[in-house]
């Protein structure tokens, strides 16, 4: 194939300026430098060779190269993923795209005998760009975008100008005289250039508009302040309609549907506050004797916490990392938590009283105490337990108050007294605050734990809950004695020591507050759908260990190659069986030309020795039995031209081996000599 050194020059400048905006763009350097490391020598070479034709020693179809390139393209995006502020519908598509792109161009590279593998490349130039600047600009991927842009534009037109090769400077040279106006092409071209761009930037826009439509509600990250080291208490604020998919969670009992993030114990004046530097403790990834389960699968990271129900002793699953906190909060660092397996185990959660700091629990401002008391008498009534007096406070706001996510009055301590006395609608954080004020002022510790409420059937699988952001919420701990269910005795240790246990009460009314979250927010279920669907195919590829992970991506790549390999070996095989046939069919004609001129031979010798011809359709034998009848013919000449007859039919139409007519000819003729 005859390869011009300039046009190699005009594909390989814009693969190389796409490859720096992915890199800008994605944050990944090392996948176009190891790109411009393996085509720059071949594209070197190509420019310094004194050869005007280059084969490809690579070849394979390009179906196989999008498939490997694909493949490839996905997993390694899993190791290097996308930007955080990288916006797209479907992420793990989008990254796989714009991985496989550079590595489908790396491998058309060396296809040189491709029939389209310009317009492959130049296609692969512009698809890199337009799927790799899915982040904010900055300055360089500005700069790298408009230099691409500048650049590309001129190489289409350079042509016109500096044909790359004779036959097209010929060509331009003929028409421009013949017509004056080719010479103006260019501006023409640059006119129709930024129409056909001012109507592709509207175009844009316009599937921008439709499609941030469908992603808003998805796209980017958000905080959850509810995580943090301090909570100041407030409405939902923009977590209210935040209908991203958390995570997925086994459907079990109405205790696993309480997903522990953040506990806060320190109360002033709105201002929660958690405990500072508490000891982490690596936990086991073995099971143990512990048969209560719950599957779980992350999609999106909490700067390292893993929103779990109360109890978890161990966690089974790919990542080591798995921590928990003398809180019960478990951390993992790791920004990729794929699948996971929590085991629970409820007596984990008794503790002795020289566990707990007490104090800190009772803590309540003599204004909140002395404030509260007509509220606490309306509400505990003639309970004389901790437990009697934590369910009936927790009634108290259950059947009289009303969920909402906009809270209009000042969330202090006077903010929470209007709220109770003026039986003021509120969020869940207000209610919990209040029901832990009023628990302390009555000498029950109390503090408040923070997290997520999973609620929502999943319409993947019906025996998980699918989490999204709305369904942060805020509840109430009250350390009480650990009493045996079946015999009601307060349990024990081994010391005789009482055990108490962080029992879980939620006064936010239940019912309004599912009403004020679904009139809140809308779900676009073909949206919501994909998105889903694609956090899933993700969870389940970081949830394949590395190594099995690597060996699937081998045997694929190697299904692949030997799907080559044996189409390559099958075409090899028939085109050598079509030559030999051809070569058989040569080698037949030229044999049954010969038999033929032998025969005429046998024919011109009956003519002139005997005056004798064959009659029309009369068959060997009939010929013979005539021949048999005249007198004038010898007998032993007659059996050798028998003899030849049937030799010349069967090597004609039937023996495919070499016959010797010639020899039987000249022992015919001799013999009808030496007779005569």
């Amino acid at each position: 194939m005859i390869v011009h050194k300039r046009q190699q020059t005009e594909i390989y400048i814009p693969l190389i300026l796409s490859w720096i905006i992915y890199a800008f763009a994605q944050k990944d350097f090392f996948l176009p430098a190891l790109a411009i490391l393996v085509t720059l020598p071949s594209y070197f070479l190509l420019i310094i060779s004194k050869e005007k034709n280059k084969g490809s020693k690579f070849k394979m179809s390009v179906r196989n190269i999008i498939n490997i390139s694909v493949l490839i393209g996905a997993i390694w995006r899993n190791f290097v993923p996308p930007p955080a502020n990288s916006v797209a519908f479907v992420p793990i598509l989008v990254s796989a795209v714009q991985s496989a792109s550079i590595l489908v161009a790396v491998l058309m590279w060396f296809c040189f005998d491709y029939k389209y593998r310009s317009y492959y490349l130049k296609f692969l130039t512009w698809l890199t760009v337009a799927s790799s600047i899915n982040v904010p600009f900055d300055s360089l991927i500005q700069l790298s975008f408009w230099l691409f842009c500048v650049v590309s534009i001129c190489i289409i037109m350079l042509p016109s100008y500096f044909p790359y090769s004779l036959q097209l400077k010929e060509k331009i040279k003929k028409t421009k005289h013949k017509n004056i106006l080719v010479y103006s092409y260019p501006i023409f071209l640059l006119i129709i250039s930024s129409v056909i761009f001012v109507f592709l930037i509207n175009g844009i826009k316009i599937g921008d508009d439709l499609f941030m439509n469908l992603i808003t509600d998805y796209a980017g990250s958000r905080h959850f302040s509810f995580f943090d080291s301090k909570l100041l208490l407030a409405g939902a604020g923009t977590s209210r309609s935040d209908i991203r998919p958390i995570m997925e969670i086994e459907k079990k009992d109405y205790n696993s549907s309480y997903l522990v993030g953040q506990v806060f114990d320190t109360y002033n004046d709105g201002l929660w506050e958690a405990p500072y530097d508490l000891s982490l403790a690596d936990m086991p990834r073995q099971k143990g004797n512990f048969n209560n389960t719950l599957m779980i699968a992350m999609f999106e990271h909490l700067k390292g916490v893993v929103p779990a129900p109360r109890g978890v002793v161990a966690i089974e699953g790919k990542s080591p990392n798995y921590q928990i906190d003398e809180s019960g909060i478990v951390i993992n660092n790791d920004k990729n938590i794929p699948k996971a397996t929590i085991f629970i185990d409820g007596e984990s959660l008794y503790k002795t009283l020289k566990e707990v700091d007490i104090d800190k629990h009772l803590k309540i401002s003599p204004f909140m105490k002395k404030h509260l008391k007509n509220a606490i008498n309306d509400a505990v009534g003639k309970a004389n337990t901790p437990q009697a007096v934590a369910i009936n406070i927790q009634k108290f706001f259950t059947n009289n108050f009303e969920y909402d996510l906009y809270v209009d009055f000042k969330a202090d301590d006077r903010g929470i007294l209007y709220m109770i006395y003026r039986n003021k609608s509120a969020y869940c954080s207000y209610f919990a605050t209040a029901m832990i004020l009023m628990l302390r002022s009555q000498g029950v510790p109390a503090r408040m734990a923070t997290g997520f409420f999973a609620s929502e059937e999943s319409s993947w699988n019906k025996d998980c809950y699918i989490v999204r952001g709305r369904d942060a919420h805020a509840w109430v701990e009250a350390l009480l004695p650990a009493i045996d269910i079946n015999t009601g005795e307060k349990i024990r240790n081994e010391n005789g020591e009482r055990l108490y246990k962080w029992v879980r009460f939620d006064p936010t009314p239940t019912d309004s507050r599912m009403e004020a979250l679904d009139k809140d927010s809308h779900i676009n279920k073909f949206a919501d759908w994909m998105w889903c669907v694609q956090k899933r195919i993700r969870a389940a590829i970081l949830d394949i260990e590395t190594k099995t992970l690597v060996n699937l991506l081998f045997v694929i790549i190697a299904i692949l190659v030997f799907e080559e390999a044996f189409k390559k070996l099958i075409k090899t095989f028939m085109k050598k069986q079509k030559t030999k046939k051809e070569l058989n069919a040569i080698k037949d004609d030229k044999r049954k030309a010969l038999y033929l001129s032998f025969y005429k031979t046998f024919e011109e010798f009956l003519k002139t020795k005997f005056d004798m011809t064959r009659e029309k359709a009369e068959t060997g034998t009939e010929l013979i039995t005539r021949l048999r009848r005249e007198d004038n013919i010898p007998q032993n000449t007659t059996t050798l031209m028998e003899s030849f007859l049937f030799k010349y039919h069967a090597a004609r139409f039937g023996l495919k081996e070499e016959v010797d007519l010639n020899s039987n000819l000249k022992i015919m003729l001799e013999t009808y000599l030496n007779k005569k």
